[in-house]
């Protein structure tokens, strides 16, 4: 993690642990929970998501400084669970930037949906025997609160952690949950504004490619008001498509019907008009349409 993170270096650095490690001649070993039991994979959540390994924002990190503040602890992180790792978000207290997964607390607490608390990780038979409270840096409470994505998955936590062992009440429980929930939306609304994004970059694509094909084309809404259309939608109706803005889509489809009839009495069609309508010989029915889309 860049020692410019907030708080990050204050406090003795977690390094990703792979290996197991006991104590004693007979050690029970720790066996991460991606190993013994896992309901759901939270990568497909994270991939979703489309925040893995993005820069430090402000946004997040405001959240990680409150908590360290409100419950007075030395680390404090928003993590993501992927496939074989938790990547940190934002942090405070430590100088990595992600952690094999099987040596994340955060890996048990993405199992279900309340918070999970160790007062006094020693004497939790979940912990006791981590790495990280078996060595340095000797990590004594954890409280974690999961985080989901919009698509439903738990993908991540909002998680605290001390060196010496702390209880937590009811009310640091429910101001945990209060702050996992912001940082919650956050995720989320990142997410919003990258699929908005996306998805205004394929709309970009699909009129360039609509714009050059021969056929006319008319965006309209659900209620048949006209969006825009193409150049080959101008030649055919004789309007830029900011004209044919507004207008309802039945009008136009009235228009070359009386049009058409008209081509085919010899009545009331110039060379001028027969240009902007087609071909004499054209269908209405080749005029292709395209609804949903604010084209203009």
């Amino acid at each position: 993690m860049p020692a410019d993170r907030p708080g990050g270096g204050a406090h003795p650095s977690v390094h990703a642990v792979s290996g197991r490690r006991g104590r004693g001649t007979s050690p029970p070993c720790w066996e991460p929970p991606c190993r013994r039991t896992r309901t759901g994979d939270s990568s497909r959540g994270t991939t979703y998501l489309h925040i893995l390994d993005t820069e430090p924002e402000k946004r997040f990190d405001a959240i990680t400084r409150v908590a360290a503040a409100l419950f007075d602890l030395p680390i404090v992180t928003i993590s993501l669970i992927d496939r074989d790792r938790q990547w940190f978000k934002s942090c405070v207290g430590l100088d990595v930037a992600e952690t094999s997964r099987d040596a994340a607390f955060c890996a048990y607490t993405i199992l279900e949906d309340a918070t999970l608390v160790a007062e006094d990780a020693t004497r939790d038979p979940r912990f006791a025997d981590h790495p990280l409270v078996a060595g340095p840096p000797h990590i004594r409470c954890y409280a974690g609160h999961p985080l989901r994505a919009a698509t439903g998955e738990r993908v991540g936590t909002l998680c605290v952690v001390g060196l010496e062992p702390r209880p937590f009440s009811e009310d640091d429980r429910a101001r945990l949950r209060d702050l996992a929930h912001l940082a919650e939306q956050e995720l989320n609304r990142a997410d919003d504004r990258d699929l908005r994004a996306q998805l205004r970059r394929a709309d970009e694509r699909l009129w360039t490619t609509l714009q050059a094909i021969a056929d006319a084309v008319v965006s309209f809404e659900d209620d048949g008001t006209i969006r825009g259309g193409n150049a080959a939608a101008e030649r055919m109706f004789g309007a830029r498509p900011a004209e044919l803005d507004g207008q309802h889509v039945d009008s136009l489809i009235l228009d070359l019907r009386l049009a058409d009839v008209g081509h085919r009495l010899g009545i009331g069609a110039s060379d001028e008009e027969a240009t902007y309508l087609g071909h004499p010989s054209s269908s209405p029915a080749s005029a292709g349409t395209a609804s949903g889309s604010p084209w203009s």
